[in-house]
């Protein structure tokens, strides 16, 4: 009798082939556990969230779960740290697209304020989360991110060049938290029959362009024909 081969073999794959095409199946499924753990622990925070009803959602057992994750506390952190680094990529892609300084930073504060993000309810649920210098990282890629933006402009006279960097980086950071807090803290936000937060970035852009352009009224015209 021959020796019987696996049948990866028979097809001409390798043993390294093999594993490489395991690392990326494994890779794809943590990625989707990721991905629906973000949606329920942002919806129903730890305590609210089980791992079953993650399973269930994937139409996976708890056993591939406990596979890639100690435990929910595991799961937990991994999901903040997760959606860390997408939302960094995500505005590490704002940023590069070809627009100009005022629609990249309107875009940004869409992002970041169109979502509820896990962490917020870090210290609440579990006093765990990422480390300090994971989070001073964080930050600073995302200051860095709106500093480059806005003394590349300043350099193509889009932006006064007499702009202080720190006061339009506070002013951008005030409107972030401002609508930040109305959104998570205020229970009228559901019952308006209007979305509060597109009229904020309304009124931001055009207090930012007034500010702090070279021609407020050029850029001021500019969303004034877009709107129409």
């Amino acid at each position: 009798m021959g020796m019987v081969f696996p049948s990866f073999l028979s097809r001409g794959i390798s043993f390294t082939e093999r594993k490489m095409m395991m690392t990326y199946s494994n890779s794809k499924t943590k990625q989707r556990i990721l991905d629906v753990a973000v949606t329920y622990f942002t919806l129903y925070g730890y305590e609210g969230t089980n791992l079953e009803d993650i399973g269930k959602a994937l139409g996976l057992s708890r056993g591939p779960l406990y596979y890639y994750f100690k435990n929910k506390n595991d799961l937990y952190l991994a999901a903040i740290r997760y959606q860390m680094e997408i939302s960094s990529q995500d505005l590490q892609r704002i940023y590069a697209e070809d627009l100009d300084v005022f629609s990249k930073i309107c875009r940004d504060l869409a992002y970041c304020t169109s979502y509820r993000k896990i962490n917020r309810d870090t210290d609440h649920n579990t006093g765990e989360g990422p480390t300090l210098e994971e989070i001073a990282k964080y930050s600073r890629h995302l200051f860095s991110l709106r500093k480059t933006a806005l003394t590349t402009a300043q350099a193509q006279n889009i932006i006064r060049p007499d702009a202080n960097l720190n006061e339009m980086t506070s002013f951008i950071y005030l409107y972030y938290y401002g609508i930040q807090g109305f959104n998570h803290e205020n229970e009228l936000y559901h019952m308006l029959d209007f979305n509060p937060n597109e009229q904020a970035m309304e009124i931001f852009r055009e207090t930012f362009i007034a500010k702090y352009a070279v021609n407020p009224e050029k850029w001021l015209k500019k969303e004034t024909d877009r709107s129409k």
